[in-house]
């Protein structure tokens, strides 16, 4: 679903119903799946639209049809990767920021993480040279058990996306020489 997003197109679904017109269970659990990740990450998904360069390793973009914001959804493999109340460094290299960035996710305040104490759960960014570095707290917290596996989206603001030079590195232009 966040490939087709980023790339700007639709995302179809297919639920078949029983015979007497119950959906499944396991149908049931996907719709509500769905439903709860767009409910938290709508702002990333209506109204945006695709950047030239639509992926970042795991991390996914699109920007706001305003150009107001840019959201990096980050592609998580499972719940392992990127636990509830732990910090993970990011760094955007399509992503120019400056002294004004603010960096948040969506569906949390990024303000505490529950059951700890004295945790600094505030979102931290650095703007350089190589792109903009981001660490953040994952403290999303959609179900009791703390085992929301799906993908995170940070909104950044006050920032730019620029695409890359791609010409490649040759030793005579590392060196100087023409």
């Amino acid at each position: 679903m966040v490939e087709i997003i980023t790339k700007g197109g639709n995302f179809l679904l297919n639920v078949g119903s029983k015979q007497d017109g119950e959906l499944q269970i396991e149908q049931q659990s996907l719709l509500q799946e769905i439903a709860l990740w767009n409910f938290a990450n709508a702002e990333a998904i209506h109204e945006v639209k695709p950047l030239s360069v639509v992926r970042e390793d795991n991390i996914w973009f699109t920007q706001s049809n305003d150009e107001k914001y840019i959201s990096a959804i980050v592609q998580r493999s499972g719940y392992e990767d990127w636990k509830y109340g732990t910090r993970k460094n990011f760094v955007l290299t399509h992503i120019e920021g400056n002294a004004n960035t603010k960096v948040s996710i969506l569906g949390y305040k990024s303000e505490l993480v529950e059951y700890k104490k004295d945790f600094d759960a505030k979102i931290h960014t650095a703007p350089t040279n190589i792109g903009l570095v981001v660490s953040a707290v994952n403290g999303q917290s959609f179900y009791t058990n703390n085992q929301w596996k799906n993908a995170v989206v940070l909104k950044i603001e006050n920032a730019k996306f620029r695409k890359l030079n791609t010409r490649k590195a040759s030793q005579s232009n590392i060196d100087g020489a023409k």
